[in-house]
């Protein structure tokens, strides 16, 4: 019974998931691998100093500049930990109250939103303007909230970073104010990035031009609109590719950086840019890094080939089927196609004992050595449906069309009420044994 609850269970799983491409897992630290061909890359890429591209969908590295180069972040590249750790813990509509200790220690020339003590504001009209609007009292204030002091936040922002995999990383503070000992790369925060992007309840918070805020009876505006200028339509720098931006910072030592989602010919990416100047000037260079991108690679999907290659798979002498749904992809140079022989697989995790139409183990498919796909297999044949029946003239029961249907069934009053007479003649039934027994009893005595 263990055992076919077992195989049953194993059997619902393969159905509802199919073939696991390994890339698109939402599982994090996020695997960033070279795509398969040979592109130019970022090379001589002009008005960037540092970048770093990431195709969501497949966990792929599609390009790098100076991407493991440390420099100092300011801004966005800062603040989105603070959002990351936050929204890991608390929810949009919580409402933060503001005092005076938790902004004492702000620098008076610092980017503000204009809390004051005793504003009750939402967690999410606090991101919101930290992000799209570079507030950093917004900033301290989720700090402090989230874990007391903005020293334990700053903890807590270094312990993320490393359970991400940000080796370049160290924090000292929660803001986005500069500080030459904070440090990060691009290829870091291309890690960050991808877990803001998948976190859920950010819903369309780093999606829009410009947010409206709920605060009442603060000095709080009406809404934040986003500093990333390639978001804003009408802007000179608007570039209808880019859907998504985390924020922005500079400084006179590192100059100009974001982080951006864009659709680029069907591939959804993040961007990680930082450039000498301002945001006017690294834009333009912004929208041209998107255009390499869309010039150089492509997705591919392996979905068909791994199916070919599975097909009539076995294990000694057991039979399986490959259950594949959707698509596997790649990323990979413009023009190119996997060559012959360069994906194979092996049986991992069988089910023993075996048990028919149920999971029997995965096929670990490999692409030139790396892995991309985890596809279920079950143990048999599903079987196929019986064909139509002849009749005795040739013809056969599908293709008599013109036979009229019966008539429709009407129900009869048994078929109402017959469960009523099942109850009565039960309880009846019992009450007679029950007496039975009762005056056998009195006898025996």
């Amino acid at each position: 019974m263990k055992t076919a609850f077992c195989a049953l269970m194993a059997l619902l799983v393969a159905g509802l998931w199919g073939a696991t491409p390994i890339g698109r897992a939402a599982q994090l630290p996020v695997k960033l691998t070279g795509v398969y061909g040979d592109a130019a890359g970022l090379t001589g890429q002009q008005g960037l100093t540092r970048a770093s591209t990431l195709d969501v969908d497949t966990g792929m590295l599609l390009g790098g500049l100076n991407d493991e180069a440390q420099f100092t972040p300011t801004g966005g590249a800062v603040t989105m930990m603070t959002a990351d750790l936050v929204l890991q813990e608390h929810a949009l509509d919580e409402v933060v109250e503001i005092t005076a200790e938790m902004l004492s220690a702000v620098p008076e020339n610092a980017m503000k939103a204009g809390l004051k003590g005793g504003d009750k504001v939402t967690v999410k009209d606090l991101i919101a303007t930290m992000t799209l609007t570079g507030a950093q009292d917004s900033a301290q204030a989720l700090a402090v909230y989230a874990a007391g002091s903005p020293e334990a936040f700053v903890q807590k922002m270094n312990a993320r970073a490393d359970e991400l995999g940000m080796i370049h990383t160290h924090y000292t503070n929660a803001t986005g104010i500069y500080d030459g000992a904070q440090k990060t790369a691009t290829q870091d925060l291309l890690r960050l990035a991808y877990s803001l992007y998948k976190e859920e309840k950010a819903g369309d918070l780093f999606s829009q031009a410009s947010i409206p805020l709920t605060a009442t009876g603060t000095a709080l505006k009406s809404e934040a609109v986003n500093r990333v200028e390639m978001m804003v339509s009408g802007s000179a720098a608007y570039d209808e590719r880019v859907k998504a931006a985390f924020g922005a910072g500079s400084s006179a030592q590192e100059g100009y950086n974001t982080v951006v989602v864009a659709q680029v010919e069907g591939i959804q990416v993040i961007a990680v840019c930082c450039g000498n100047g301002n945001g006017a000037q690294v834009y333009p260079a912004i929208s041209s890094l998107l255009d390499t991108l869309g010039e150089q690679y492509q997705r591919v999907d392996l979905a068909e080939p791994i199916a070919q290659m599975l097909e009539g798979v076995k294990d000694g002498d057991r039979e399986l089927t490959a259950q594949i749904e959707g698509n596997i992809f790649v990323s990979a140079a413009k023009d190119w196609q996997p060559e012959s022989g360069a994906l194979a697989y092996t049986l991992v995790d069988r089910v023993d004992p075996p048990v028919e139409n149920a999971l029997y183990a995965y096929a670990a498919v490999t692409l030139s050595g790396e892995p991309v796909a985890r596809v279920p297999l079950a143990y048999g044949r599903v079987t196929e449906p019986l064909p139509p029946q002849a009749e005795q003239d040739g013809q056969t029961a599908d293709s008599l069309a013109t036979q009229e249907s019966a008539p429709p069934y009407r129900q009869s009053l048994y078929d109402r009420y017959g469960w009523i007479f099942w109850i009565v003649a039960s309880a009846v039934l019992g009450g007679v044994v029950l007496l039975i027994c009762n005056m056998i009893n009195k006898r025996m005595k």
